[in-house]
């Protein structure tokens, strides 16, 4: 055992995980060192003023020598125009100057052509303004001209030639199963491609939207959603209980108008039951579902969470469910 000073971790030489660290049992009592940290980390707070804006500010014993500023902004306006020994001092400014260019080196090694490029620089506004202008120029130029007249003839046939030579010259005729527009497009394009533009294929996915929206909705139901909610479980165990004429249906079995009742009468009535939450619907919810079912025919009962959430919800339930059995209206 190779022993270091007091304070330091013992090690053993070639043999790993065989330090052992030195139990610290310091205090501020005991030891000096610990006392005149914690005098200068917790003693009385120093004034001092700001470099820049020459403000008075308070610092413990241990940022005296090292905080100059009261703040960023202040530290920044100083900085400013500045060189790094002017702000750190030339020790300081080796150690950075060294480190940016080992940084660099390995930039080139990987292939960086400009490694160190156009960053942390940037432009004045008079060279902007040169850039724009000069942008601006060479844009009205070309803009609503042809080759022939930006290039002349002979450059004009060049530019076109290689343009052409890129294209594959046989084009395929293309049916749009939609429009019924033929178009003629390269063979790998017309082999991908389902639809002549944009607007067919946004016509395409909303017809088959509607001829498979049932089927759609349905999956939807069994995989994002968990079926039976807690209301629809209290609903059916107060049918199973009381022997009421309603079956469960809100896990996709039935669909009136695009739409998933919780609850239908099996008895040969039009009457549905639903239930919801307040929170996660509008106000006017139970007066547009019921108007649409009542379209069909349907007249629907609606059980929000104020009747399925209370301490008697069994009885309001049950009175409501009968209630709406034997009148057959509608009640939210």
């Amino acid at each position: 055992m190779t022993k270091f000073k007091k304070g330091n971790i013992p090690w053993n030489k070639g043999k790993k995980g065989s330090q052992v660290a030195w139990s610290k049992g310091l205090t501020k009592e005991t030891n000096e060192s610990l006392r005149k940290m914690s005098q200068k980390m917790t003693g009385k707070k120093i004034e001092k003023k700001c470099l820049t804006c020459n403000k008075v500010f308070t610092v413990t014993p241990w940022y005296i020598t090292r905080k100059k500023f009261c703040s960023k902004k202040c530290y920044d306006l100083w900085s400013k125009g500045k060189t790094w020994v002017e702000r750190f001092g030339p020790k300081e400014a080796e150690k950075r100057r060294n480190l940016q260019s080992e940084g660099l080196k390995r930039a080139y090694k990987l292939g960086r052509k400009n490694p160190r490029g156009f960053l942390g620089h940037h432009h004045s506004k008079e060279n902007r303004e040169r850039i724009s202008q000069r942008l601006t120029l060479s844009n009205s130029k070309r803009k609503g001209k042809t080759y022939e007249e930006i290039y002349g003839v002979d450059k004009a046939r060049e530019i076109k030639d290689k343009q052409s030579s890129k294209q594959p010259k046989k084009r395929v005729p293309f049916v749009c199963p939609i429009c019924k527009k033929t178009v003629y497009l390269i063979p790998c394009l017309a082999k991908r491609r389902k639809y002549c533009s944009f607007q067919c294929a946004s016509k395409a996915k909303q017809i088959f939207w509607i001829k498979n929206r049932e089927e759609r909705l349905k999956k939807l139901i069994m995989y994002t959603s968990q079926r039976p909610t807690s209301y629809e479980r209290k609903i059916i165990e107060l049918v199973k209980e009381k022997n009421l004429p309603f079956k469960y249906v809100g896990n996709g079995k039935v669909w009136i108008a695009g739409k998933n009742p919780d609850f239908i009468e099996i008895n040969g009535k039009k009457l549905l039951i639903e239930t919801y939450c307040q929170y996660w619907h509008e106000p006017n919810y139970p007066i547009s579902r019921g108007k649409l079912f009542a379209e069909y025919g349907f007249k629907t009962l609606f059980l929000d969470d104020n009747d399925l959430t209370s301490k008697n919800w069994k009885d309001i339930c049950l009175q409501k469910v009968q209630q709406f059995l034997l009148e057959g209206e509608v009640k939210s």
